[in-house]
């Protein structure tokens, strides 16, 4: 439901009608009640279904049309998007039906069950290599790393200046914040506060330029890593109540 939520939380200023191809998967229903909370953002305006009672039925649910025939839907200048909702063996070929439409379309996955049908539609690129074997799969990946570090040459160490305590303590604030009004766990804590003095530099100045990174994240997870200790059986209890 992540993809359907961020189609109407883009910069879209106007209602988006999407036609839905199959309702056969069981995420149909938390699509259409996303959809149906997204405060008139998005609407179900149509579905098409191979099987036409279970179509009918969720059509009425979601006050959409239903549509017997694909390429009826498919040619409806009234939906702006799709989304299919068929089982893993028909989405490819439904997928490419409405290719041609040029219209966004949101799939569940997997879209392709095999290498050869992901590069048929370009999820994967020509070049793009296939081991047949799985066995081989970590040897493949580890040549494959070897060769493109030819010729490498690592990039010079940056100069980086942090802010240090200032920013640190306005982010453990913020994170205080988000557990006292039950945003954040206490291990979110634990960890948002660890975080908090890696990106700020920890004691640093912002007047200090930071060569060696790694040695500075070194410290600072040296000086949290106990505090995160012995917080790990509090959360784990904590989360075993929730």
């Amino acid at each position: 439901d992540r993809s359907v939520r961020s189609y109407h939380h883009g910069s879209l200023d106007m209602t988006k009608t999407l036609g839905f191809v199959s309702t056969a998967h069981i995420h149909f229903k938390s699509f259409a009640d996303e959809i149906s909370s997204s405060g008139g953002a998005t609407r179900i305006g149509a579905i098409w279904d191979d099987d036409a009672d279970r179509g009918r039925r969720n059509a009425a649910r979601c006050s959409a049309d239903f549509v017997p025939d694909l390429e009826e839907l498919a040619a409806r200048d009234d939906l702006d998007a799709f989304v299919i909702c068929a089982p893993n063996n028909q989405r490819l070929a439904l997928f490419k039906q409405l290719a041609a439409t040029g219209k966004p379309i949101m799939c569940e996955k997997p879209l392709a069950l095999t290498a050869a049908e992901a590069r048929d539609i370009l999820i994967l690129r020509p070049d793009d290599a296939i081991t047949m074997n799985r066995d081989r799969l970590l040897a493949d990946a580890k040549a494959k790393a070897l060769a493109l570090a030819d010729n490498y040459a690592p990039p010079e160490k940056p100069e980086i200046s942090l802010p240090g305590k200032t920013a640190r303590v306005a982010m453990s604030m913020a994170i205080d914040g988000f557990r006292l009004s039950g945003k954040a766990t206490p291990h979110d804590v634990t960890v948002g506060k660890a975080l908090a003095g890696v990106l700020s530099g920890g004691d640093t100045d912002i007047t200090e330029e930071i060569g060696e990174i790694s040695s500075e994240l070194k410290r600072l997870w040296s000086k949290n890593y106990d505090e995160f200790n012995a917080d790990r059986s509090y959360c784990q209890k904590w989360c075993s109540e929730v």
